[in-house]
């Protein structure tokens, strides 16, 4: 497995979980994750590329891995609603050029989505969802996916997507986004069952620092009042 900047973490996990060989990396799994032998850490540690690897545009990856241009796995378009249409206490969510979630009552998507602002903040925000929403005008809705996990598409974009934003821009900084930076935009890609652990693996680990933050939370509020 590579983190999602392409650095390699974890040797051959897509062999595994796909039936392939598993090269000389892997110890053993726990909870589908691969653990590191010390032949894998010494490759890492000599620069050199680890034994069943190869070197792509996204940084080293698994032999068996592909690297896929997200405009290839999946729709993205733009939504097609204004600030001004928002209602407070609305029945569904509402995603517009902030991180904050506004709300409305009617809906033009019922499906799992990325939404990623054309404006404002840009290489920072980003929502995943499965179910009824709608859009602002110049957030985009990135569906339909092909052959692929959307939660793992969304993860990956959170890691990388603002670099790559950056290194496709010919200004100093990015003030908008449009359509080829996203269509553009290298994937690397386990098959299905990978994908699916990595996007589940990490979806626990949101899950935990939430719970943390609130906790967190929780105790200054209490030592704010006493």
């Amino acid at each position: 497995m590579t983190n999602f900047s392409g650095k390699p973490l974890s040797p051959k996990t897509g062999n595994a979980a796909c039936g392939g060989p598993q090269g000389g990396g892997m110890d053993s799994r726990r909870n589908g994750v691969a653990e590191i032998s010390p032949k894998y850490l010494a490759e890492v540690a000599s620069n050199a590329i680890p034994s069943g690897y190869k070197q792509t545009e996204v940084g080293v990856i698994p032999e068996d891995w592909e690297v896929e241009l997200l405009g290839s796995l999946a729709s993205i378009k733009t939504g097609s609603k204004n600030n001004q249409d928002k209602i407070i206490d609305g029945l569904y969510p509402f995603f517009v050029r902030s991180e904050k979630i506004e709300r409305l009552n009617s809906y033009s998507y019922d499906c799992e989505a990325i939404l990623v602002p054309g404006e404002g903040g840009i290489g920072s925000i980003f929502h995943y969802i499965n179910g009824k929403f709608d859009a602002h005008q110049r957030v985009y809705v990135i569906r339909q996916f092909m052959n692929c996990v959307g939660k793992f598409i969304y993860y990956q974009m959170k890691q990388r997507f603002g670099k790559h934003a950056m290194e496709n821009s010919v200004k100093a900084t990015v003030d908008s986004l449009r359509l080829p930076t996203f269509q553009i935009f290298p994937i690397f890609m386990p098959c299905l069952e990978e994908q699916t652990a990595i996007a589940n693996a990490l979806s626990d680990v949101d899950a935990l620092i939430s719970e943390l933050e609130k906790l967190i939370a929780k105790k200054q509020a209490i030592k704010t009042a006493t």
